[in-house]
């Protein structure tokens, strides 16, 4: 009954969303999930969604190359929210701002306005069911391979106005009268 606004956490924030499905999918007694996932909000900075950020930048590496995959860019916030949440996935994300200048603004892809987002959750958590435990590490062939599609390619701008942009039509379609 204070006059503080609030706002709610399930509806702001993707990962206890998540958290509570995976508390669900896992048959847990308790939300250690969400208490985690708390923690992660309470002492690192938040993930900035759609705007741009200068600060540390993870990816993951590809296989092929042995390097990060250039153009998936992930927070902090969102690396520790996914490791709490997939905690087999540890280690797979690592830090870019060391091949890459840090100070340039990104835009971290793991942003849940994305399109791209459950794509990159369902992979996410296809790679860390490949590796029930820590012993062996998890399969990211067909993460990788979503990843380095996406990252190859930019998002869709949406209602956004561009100029100076290639447009392409169908051409099999009708114009409306």
């Amino acid at each position: 009954t204070s006059n503080e606004e609030v706002t709610c956490d399930f509806g702001s924030q993707p990962w206890y969303r998540i958290a509570w499905l995976l508390t669900r999918k896992e048959r847990r007694r308790d939300l250690n999930l969400m208490s985690s996932l708390a923690n992660i909000a309470a002492t690192t900075d938040p993930c900035m969604g759609k705007y741009e950020a200068v600060r540390k930048w993870y990816s993951i590496i590809d296989p092929q190359t042995g390097h990060p995959i250039r153009n998936f860019d992930v927070c902090l916030a969102c690396v520790k929210s996914i490791e709490t949440l997939l905690p087999s996935l540890k280690g797979v994300f690592v830090r870019t701002d060391y091949n890459y200048p840090a100070t340039l603004p990104r835009v971290c892809d793991m942003r849940f306005d994305s399109k791209r987002f459950i794509h990159y959750f369902d992979a996410l958590e296809t790679a860390a069911d490949t590796s029930p435990n820590s012993r062996y590490p998890p399969d990211t062939v067909d993460l990788t391979s979503l990843v380095k599609r996406f990252a190859s390619l930019p998002e869709c701008p949406r209602d956004t106005n561009l100029t100076n942009s290639y447009w392409y039509i169908i051409t099999q379609l009708h114009s409306l009268p």
